[in-house]
């Protein structure tokens, strides 16, 4: 079984936009090499961590889990599917990082979630929150948190 995490955001800008602005991120963050282009992350790469990630425009709908319960429609969505076969802990970290890295490179509101049901962070109006569990938010994944944040418990099932 797949283990699957998703950024939804309302950045405002198409998953084009969005993707320069990503490769910016994964390049700083060695996580792509100095080839791979923004047009590539549209049809779906493979990262240097062995994590399958593609940006698309968003299909949300008014009805499903991040309109109805966060309150904000996306407009671009990333897609991480984890290699079962690498270390998934250092791919977790690859992509928390690639997600805190956007939050100060496109401006909105954004989610990062593992398949609806647990959120990592949400930031709602310019406000950003941790989920509140120590399990997901260890110390040294704190330490990569630059901006201002508070920490609570975040109900995808609200």
């Amino acid at each position: 079984m797949a283990i699957e995490f998703t950024v939804e955001m309302r950045a405002g800008q198409t998953a084009a936009v969005v993707a320069e602005s990503v490769v910016a991120v994964a390049r700083e963050l060695v996580l792509i090499d100095a080839e791979t282009v923004a047009a590539q992350l549209l049809q779906g790469v493979v990262l240097g961590n062995g994590t399958w990630f593609r940006v698309s425009d968003s299909r949300s709908q008014a009805w499903q889990t991040v309109p109805a319960v966060l309150g904000f429609m996306p407009d671009v969505d990333l897609y991480f599917r984890l290699d079962k076969w690498t270390d998934i802990s250092g791919q977790q970290d690859g992509l928390i990082r690639l997600a805190l890295g956007l939050l100060e490179h496109v401006t909105g509101d954004m989610v990062l979630h593992r398949e609806y049901e647990t959120a990592l962070f949400v930031r709602k109006d310019g406000v950003l929150t941790l989920n509140d569990r120590a399990d997901l938010w260890t110390p040294e994944r704190l330490a990569w948190v630059r901006l201002p944040h508070g920490q609570a418990f975040i109900d995808l099932d609200a």
